[in-house]
């Protein structure tokens, strides 16, 4: 009978955050080879040698698996910190904005299976390396959370005390875990609140005009902007056109005789869709990628309405409903008619 090899695995689980929603194939290429490159040099500047590591490509990230029982403690959080080092000096010297990147981590420990793959390989099985999946998925960008099986190691030492956060997250088959984020002033780490747990800390905040308009207007033309390229330029583009949209529409709202409004947006009633987004288009790149940010703190209060994968241009169907329950008469002057007919948002 085969006997399973078990061994105590440290896990990192990593992804690049919207690895191919903005961004041209060549330039998600580029990011994988600089990726890779950066955790062979995060892995090995702890003298971890390559038959002490299991790396598991994802697609859009790894999973590294350090096998080595005399490595200390925390090895797995501080290869993860090396690596956010690393990103962040190669985003710093980066000028093309599509070949910057971020990502997520989640780091676990656990005594699991090592098994070869039908390429003969060295794998890892069991729910070490699931958990740690499931906990990288609620990081944001550049963030680090951690098991609580790691947390319990790191508790007592004093280079970890009131470093951690913790957050009570509801995952796959309805499974309850503790997490922890690492909240320590480091470079390239992210320490903000990830927004699967804002979302959770405070009342769902209602939608405001603007907020209203700018949903109706996302839905509206939900079409074209599928139709775009996923790149950066085009994001920044696509949410500058809806602020324009959205604060036209409640401008026109809120006028009077005595008090008209001008339109701000090109070639308003006179363009198509089509062409206003051409011509901010042409404007310089950064003017627009400042705009975006701008229009997303504004919006960041109802991020869990839109798509994940398309952070602030695609409303999802609790969207939807929200827009319809909240403001009937934006969602009726837009002429949609049920909930039911946008299903596939």
């Amino acid at each position: 009978m085969f006997e399973a090899i078990t061994k105590n695995v440290k896990y990192i689980y990593l992804d690049i955050e919207k690895y191919s929603q903005v961004r041209s194939v060549e330039a998600q290429v580029e990011i994988i080879k600089i990726l890779n490159e950066i955790v062979k040099d995060a892995v090995q500047s702890f003298d971890q040698h390559d038959e002490d590591t299991i790396y598991l490509p994802t697609g859009d990230g790894i999973c590294i698996s350090l096998l080595n029982p005399n490595l200390p403690y925390d090895s797995h959080l501080q290869v993860s910190l090396k690596i956010l080092e690393k990103i962040d000096e190669h985003n710093q010297n980066t000028l093309d904005e599509m070949r910057k990147f971020s990502i997520r981590i989640g780091i676990n420990e656990n005594v699991d299976n090592i098994v070869r793959d039908i390429n003969g390989k060295m794998n890892v099985t069991g729910a070490g390396i699931n958990i740690a999946q499931r906990i990288m998925g609620l990081a944001d960008g550049n963030q680090i959370l951690i098991s609580q099986s790691v947390y319990e190691t790191f508790k007592y030492r004093e280079k970890y005390m009131k470093s951690f956060k913790h957050f009570l997250a509801l995952v796959k088959h309805g499974v309850k875990l503790n997490v922890y984020q690492l909240i320590t002033d480091y470079k390239g780490l992210s320490v903000e609140t990830p927004i699967e747990f804002v979302a959770n800390d405070i009342k769902d905040a209602p939608l405001n005009l603007f907020s209203a308009y700018y949903f109706a207007h996302a839905i509206k033309n939900k079409d074209f902007f599928l139709r775009l390229n996923r790149l950066t330029q085009d994001y920044h583009v696509a949410v500058a056109l809806l602020y324009f949209l959205a604060i036209d529409s409640m401008g026109t709202a809120l006028s009077t005789d005595m008090n008209p409004y001008m339109a701000k947006i090109y070639g308003k009633n006179r363009k198509t869709i089509e062409e206003q987004f051409d011509y901010y288009s042409s404007i310089n790149y950064w003017v627009c990628s400042e705009l975006s940010d701008f229009i997303e703190e504004k919006l960041k209060k109802h991020k869990k309405y839109f798509d994940k994968s398309s952070k602030y241009i695609f409303i999802n169907k609790d969207g939807i409903s929200k827009l319809k329950k909240e403001f009937i008469h934006v969602y009726e002057e837009f002429g949609f008619d049920s909930v039911e007919h946008f299903a596939g948002n």
